[in-house]
C-alpha cells in the first residue's frame, strides 16, 4: 500500500504507511492470544503500555493496536469468569 501524506495542522508534514490488518494470517493473531493471555498471567494488573514494553517486539511493529484489542478481550474474558456476567450483543 502507498504511503500516504498526513498534515498535522502546523504546517509540517510527515508520511506514513497504512496497515492492512485484515491481511493477517490466523495463525498470527492466535499467537497474539496466547502471548497476551501468558503475559496477563503473569502481570494481573499490568498496562496495556507494559504489554507492549514486554512482548511488542515479537510481533511487526505496527501491531501495538491489535494486542491492545486482544489484551482488553482477555480481561472482559476473565472479569466475565470472575463475575458471573457475560455480554449479550444485539442482534437485531
Amino acid at each position: 500500500m502507498p504511503a500516504e501524506e498526513l498534515n498535522t495542522g502546523s504546517g509540517s508534514s510527515f508520511r506514513w504507511s497504512a496497515v492492512r490488518f485484515r491481511e493477517d494470517r490466523p495463525a498470527e493473531l492466535a499467537r497474539a492470544r496466547v502471548t497476551v493471555a501468558s503475559w496477563r498471567d503473569q502481570n494481573p494488573a499490568g498496562t496495556a503500555e507494559e504489554l507492549i514494553a514486554a512482548i511488542g517486539h515479537s510481533f511487526h511493529r505496527d501491531y501495538g493496536v491489535v494486542l491492545r484489542a486482544v489484551l482488553f478481550a482477555v480481561d472482559r474474558h476473565r472479569a466475565g469468569q470472575v463475575t458471573g456476567l457475560t455480554v449479550q450483543e444485539n442482534t437485531q
